[in-house]
């Protein structure tokens, strides 16, 4: 029997005390019977022989193409281009070396200073997607970051335009239809799925995961619930969520038990993958992961809390692309090709070889 860490209790503790935007979660019983359900999952497959997920997976490389966060101390108003500059050549650099498509989540607004840059990554086979307009936040909870200012929320009467607008904008800069949406701060309200669903946005990446701890095969959520996945037929052109995957072992880190695959020692995070396969076996779906950069982890020399610094950065990725290549059967897709191939081969309501099983962990 798995013992319950006592540091878990201290970590809650402090987290339920500091005044977070997010911590409503940790007063909802539904949440700490989700959280404890995925504990037992996650922990109890490391006592179980490997067996991987039918079919080869999906890999994901998403990167949120943004101006650099605030200085400490600073506004949202003093972001400087150092990421965009120095540390995309960077990232490009490292895909390029492994073979992996990029899906760039993009602020409408940088097309009025880098519409040159936005065009070459789209020439370069990667995809270009909507990260809003400016880096207005949504509504929603969030991960309050450690010097990091808080976000400006967007007035509700307000997101519509502000959406159509950084929609209509970065839609003008390239040839591809856009379908795909990620939030800023991956804080979006309830009410956003419904008002993607009407601007033409096919795919949402939003969910603030490391709050879920789901899996990152695609679902149909429901219309005022991102993080609930719909239990009876959606129409064929309702909105799909596919969050950024996590480490579906909880960690219960402060404010976030589940952690992105994105910093540590290799192996430790190619373990996770190995458990997000098994948890995929058990439900019969293919292996699907969701990676989360930002151009300026490749470049700051100090970079924010939740990331490593910027040499550390580069060092892992290239590190882990290399043993996710090479080493597990996963193929690089950009996001809008992982939905429409997911609702032809694997959707459990819209692909007609797939018969109805239960909604996925």
């Amino acid at each position: 029997m798995t013992r319950f860490p006592i540091h878990w209790l201290r970590n809650t503790v402090e987290s339920v005390r500091r005044p977070r935007p997010h911590r409503r979660l940790y007063r909802s019983p539904s949440w700490w019977l989700n959280l404890l359900q995925r504990y037992r999952a996650a922990f109890a497959i490391s006592h179980e022989a490997f067996r991987p997920s039918p079919g080869p997976g999906y890999l994901v490389f998403t990167c949120d193409l943004e101006l650099d966060p605030p200085p400490h101390g600073g506004s949202w108003a003093q972001r400087s281009d150092q990421g965009l500059r120095r540390g995309l050549p960077l990232m490009l650099d490292i895909l390029n070396r492994h073979g992996v498509p990029a899906t760039f989540f993009t602020e409408a607004s940088l097309v009025f200073r880098y519409r040159s840059l936005i065009r070459n990554l789209e020439a370069q086979g990667h995809e270009i997607a909507l990260h809003g307009y400016e880096h207005e936040s949504y509504g929603g909870f969030y991960y309050r970051t450690k010097g990091v200012p808080p976000p400006r929320v967007l007035p509700v009467r307000l997101r519509p335009d502000y959406l159509l607008r950084g929609l209509h904008v970065l839609q003008e800069c390239v040839s591809h239809q856009i379908t795909a949406f990620r939030a800023p701060f991956l804080a979006i309200s309830s009410d956003i799925g419904q008002l993607l669903h009407d601007t033409g946005i096919k795919i949402d990446s939003s969910l603030p995961n490391t709050f879920f701890g789901r899996l990152s095969t695609p679902y149909h959520p429901l219309p005022f619930q991102l993080d609930r996945e719909q239990s009876s037929m959606p129409a064929r052109d309702s909105l799909l969520e596919i969050p950024v995957s996590v480490d579906p072992r909880p960690h219960m880190a402060p404010h976030s038990p589940w952690r992105y695959l994105k910093r540590g020692q290799v192996h430790t995070m190619l373990r996770a993958v190995q458990v997000n396969d098994q948890l995929c076996s058990r439900v019969g779906m293919p292996l699907v992961l969701v990676l989360l950069y930002h151009p300026w982890e490749f470049s700051l020399r100090t970079a924010p809390a939740i990331v490593s610094s910027a040499a550390e950065s580069c060092s892992f990725l290239d590190a882990f692309l290399h043993a996710l290549v090479t080493q597990r059967n996963v193929q690089a897709i950009t996001i809008s090709d992982l939905g429409r191939l997911w609702e032809t081969s694997h959707c459990r309501w819209h692909c007609q070889a797939c018969s109805p099983i239960s909604p996925s962990a």
